[in-house]
């Protein structure tokens, strides 16, 4: 501790009195905004300063007894003093001291005059760690004299802003640094060294630093892309979605989305290219990704179920898995219709097919077959001209399942595999048809024509076996028809499985047989489905004979009956029966002519009054013909009869 101390006096002036012999040294403290002069200048040491800069002590000083030495003095003057403060100042790119790789990053050196005197010269040099920072050459405010791979030079800031400094007053100096890699403590280091004052004066040097953390960015992205098959996977040839909007918010914490409330909407993007969005320059942290569907065109729909996606992220991170897939709906559609060529096409002349059913079934295993784990969606009948649509389906797996109609033959598959794409916001699946046949017949009956009139008595029920039937004709398909078959045991005759047109049916008969049924041949139309059972064919008895015509009349009491024959091969005569109480009784016989057609009559006398039946029969074999009716009046009474067109008898 020191032995005395004391105050210099107004003129600086100070002394230590009473002391002893013996060593001593003096210490000076300055007073505030002072430092020491330079020690032991000049050569006369009355006058220089011998206090040490440093310390502020003297060497040390011999007293002898009675000795008086005032040769120790202190020179001190008002010493200029810089201040420096390095910061990074607040900036949208810097977060909690962090700045991403890839931005600029603005350091801030203020020197301040804190003395009392002005500065006149300031050097300024700027030392940083150029593992993360880049410096832009003559990119700093104001502009540096000189850099070399890590530091920044201003020879005199008095200069660069071309006035001195005064007391109270500061320069501030903004760094801007391009980041480059990472690094976990980029420290910026400013240092004055040797400012004077404008009395030559040197302030004692002052530095300062500061630091950035840096970081790689993170980054989300990548597609919003039309998911034409509806299946969630970007698959080849899946176009983006251009012109959509996709926000991007930063999560409050509690991984809710609520963008519009708690959660911040970082950035917007506006998909393009090829659907493609990429938010970069990202800090860690948990992320909504949200598509704003506002923006599509109208008709799409959601395919992937994860919007809005959240999504957490390091430094470093390139998230590329937030995908958003959109499809559109679309219509499936065919006809059911009459495929009369059987080709599976539909041509001009091929109409539809209203009122078939059809039905539509998610094919949820995709394996193209209708089994049980599949869900049938829907079912329509078709409309008038046999088409049919499903409106409004999500692209997928379908099959469309039609309902054999009735009566018809398929000749397509009943099942249609329907892989439906939509590619846009809306399309169709159409040509998803079914052909069906449906065949017409016509037949039926060769029958014996007894009583030769060419039409069917309810008691002509005997059939003719072996008649030729010979079908000609054009079908709908412009082909032409031409197909034969006999009669069968019971006189019945079929064509089956013919297709709609125009067709006739001509009747050969048999050896011995005429056809009686005119005309001959029939014809006719078919349509679609018809069974035509009414071309039948009356055939003569294979006696040989035909009765052209058999007519009764009466005159009086006396009745003629006069017939004609077109064949009469094989006839002998005929014999004339009347119908009495008894049953038939001859009353006379006619000798034939033979061969050819010839005409005939005969008279019976005093027949009585009231109504008589006649007939003949053929000799050989007893073929009858007839009856004819013939009616007797008295006398006053007009005579009348009956007449039967030609016929054959049995």
């Amino acid at each position: 501790s020191p032995m005395a101390s004391t105050t210099t006096g107004g003129s600086g002036d100070y002394s230590f009195t009473n002391l002893t012999p013996g060593t001593y040294s003096v210490k000076f403290t300055l007073p505030s905004g002072y430092v020491f002069s330079p020690a032991n200048q000049g050569g006369d040491d009355s006058v220089d300063s011998d206090a040490n800069t440093s310390s502020g002590c003297t060497g040390g000083i011999s007293l002898s007894a009675g000795e008086n030495d005032t040769t120790w003095d202190a020179g001190m003057y008002q010493a200029p003093i810089v201040a420096v403060d390095k910061s990074v100042p607040q900036q949208d790119n810097v977060v909690n001291g962090i700045v991403l790789v890839g931005n600029i990053v603005n350091f801030q050196v203020v020197v301040t005059n804190n003395g009392q005197t002005t500065l006149s010269y300031i050097p300024l040099h700027d030392q940083f760690d150029n593992t993360c920072l880049r410096y832009e050459p003559k990119s700093a405010n104001p502009q540096e004299n000189n850099h070399s791979g890590d530091s920044i030079d201003w020879v005199d800031l008095t200069v660069n802003f071309s006035h001195d400094l005064q007391p109270g007053q500061a320069f501030t100096v903004t760094i801007p640094f391009q980041t480059e890699a990472e690094d976990n403590n980029a420290v910026n280091t400013a240092v004055v060294h040797n400012a004077e004052d404008i009395n030559s004066q040197i302030a004692p040097d002052a530095q300062d630093q500061a630091s950035v953390i840096c970081k790689l960015p993170a980054s989300i992205g990548d597609r919003v892309w039309n998911d034409t098959n509806n299946n969630g996977t970007q698959d080849s040839g899946e176009a983006g979605i251009n012109s959509v909007t996709v926000n991007l918010y930063k999560d409050n914490g509690n991984s809710t989305f609520e963008p519009d409330s708690g959660d911040t909407l970082v950035a917007t993007q506006v998909t393009s290219g090829d659907g493609n969005y990429d938010f970069t320059m990202l800090y860690a942290g948990s992320y909504w990704v949200d598509v704003d569907e506002s923006t599509l065109a109208t008709g799409y729909n959601l395919t992937t179920a994860n919007e809005p996606l959240l999504v957490t992220v390091n430094y470093g991170d390139d998230y590329n898995g937030a995908d958003f897939g959109y499809a559109g709906k679309g219509n499936i559609a065919g006809t059911v219709w009459y495929d009369w060529n059987s080709d599976g096409a539909q041509q001009p002349n091929e109409d539809g097919i209203p009122n078939v059913e059809v039905c539509l079934y998610q094919d949820n295993n995709g394996n193209g077959q209708l089994d049980g784990g599949d869900t049938k969606l829907t079912c329509q009948n078709t409309a008038s001209d046999g088409t049919y649509i499903f409106h409004d389906q999500m692209p997928g797996d379908y099959l469309v399942v039609e309902t054999q109609p009735s009566g018809m033959d398929s000749t397509t598959p009943n099942v249609v595999v329907v892989h439906l794409v939509i590619t846009g916001p809306s399309g169709s699946d159409v040509d998803n048809n079914f052909g069906d046949i449906q065949y017409a017949s016509v037949g039926d009956f060769v029958y014996a024509d007894s009583n030769g009139d060419g039409e069917q008595q309810s008691g002509e029920t005997q059939g003719v076996p072996g008649a030729t039937l010979h079908l000609t004709g054009t079908d709908i398909n412009g082909a032409s028809v031409d197909r034969s078959t006999t009669s069968n045991g019971s006189g019945n005759y079929s064509f089956t499985d013919l297709l709609p047109g125009d067709y006739q049916v001509e009747a050969t008969p048999p050896a011995g047989y005429v056809v009686t049924t005119v005309p001959n041949p029939q014809s006719f139309h078919l349509n679609a489905g018809d069974a035509k059972d009414d071309v039948d064919f009356g055939l003569i008895s294979p006696t040989g004979l035909q009765i052209v015509f058999l007519r009764g009349e009466a005159t009086g009491h006396t009745v003629t009956l006069r017939w004609a024959t077109m064949n009469e091969e094989g006839v002998v005569s005929f014999r004339v029966e009347r119908h009495c109480s008894q049953g038939w009784s001859s009353v006379g016989e006619v000798a034939a002519v033979g061969l050819g057609g010839n005409s005939y009559s005969f008279s019976e006398e005093n027949v009585p009054a009231g109504e008589q039946l006649y007939r003949l029969v053929s000799e050989p074999g007893g073929t009858s013909f007839g009856p004819v009716e013939v009616t007797v009046y008295d006398p006053g009474h007009g005579d009348s009869q009956k007449l039967y067109l030609p016929f054959v008898g049995g």
